[in-house]
């Protein structure tokens, strides 16, 4: 898994992805950051998100859960 930067056409010229093992772009993440871009956090901002979400996804790979089953504790 890793942080991808992506490079838009827009208003907002930086955003970025967590992408799988598999190349795939992590679906809920990235609708969160897009959100966050939508709002017009700054590129440090979303930088740093995504790699905290990353870094996150990772313990839950770790323990084996997936995403969508992550209970409270798993979350905090």
């Amino acid at each position: 898994m890793y942080v991808r930067r992506v490079v838009g056409s827009g208003v907002r010229q930086e955003t970025y992805a967590v992408v799988d093992d598999e190349g795939r772009v992590v679906e809920p993440v990235d609708d969160y950051l897009a959100l966050c871009t939508d709002r017009e956090h700054s590129p440090n901002t979303l930088r740093a998100r995504a790699f905290d979400l990353k870094a996150w996804l990772d313990f839950l790979q770790l323990l084996g859960v997936d995403l969508l089953a992550a209970s409270p504790e798993q979350v905090d």
